[in-house]
């Protein structure tokens, strides 16, 4: 499992849902919805977020999804999907809080180019 992947996918797919929603792309909010899921998740298995915060932000991501057109029953199957992963993945490699896949990267620590 790479260094918080779905995290940086959710915020890259958060960045880009207005020029999405735009272009009526149902298939990129699938994406989203299941990438919002996933980084939930991993966010709940590194200690970062607790269970209310995790249902809070569901809930609210929910309800933006809803006002654009998105099923809660879509919502709620996508979510899971991408949040069931992580957790099943995480499991399997034992990640927990403190584990070195919880850990951002340093900035700057990066191979030189």
């Amino acid at each position: 499992m790479s260094r918080l992947s779905p995290i940086l996918a959710a915020l890259l797919t958060i960045a880009c849902l207005p020029l999405a929603q735009a272009q009526g792309a149902s298939e990129f909010n699938k994406e989203a919805i299941r990438s919002t899921g996933e980084a939930a998740a991993m966010a709940f298995v590194c200690g970062k977020l607790n269970q209310a915060q995790v249902d809070a932000h569901k809930e609210k991501t929910r309800r933006l999804y809803l006002a654009d057109g998105v099923s809660q029953a879509t919502f709620d199957t996508l979510y899971a999907e991408g949040f069931k992963d992580v957790q099943a993945k995480a499991k399997a490699n034992h990640v927990q809080a403190g584990s070195p896949q919880c850990q951002l990267p340093v900035p700057g620590a990066g191979k030189p180019d």
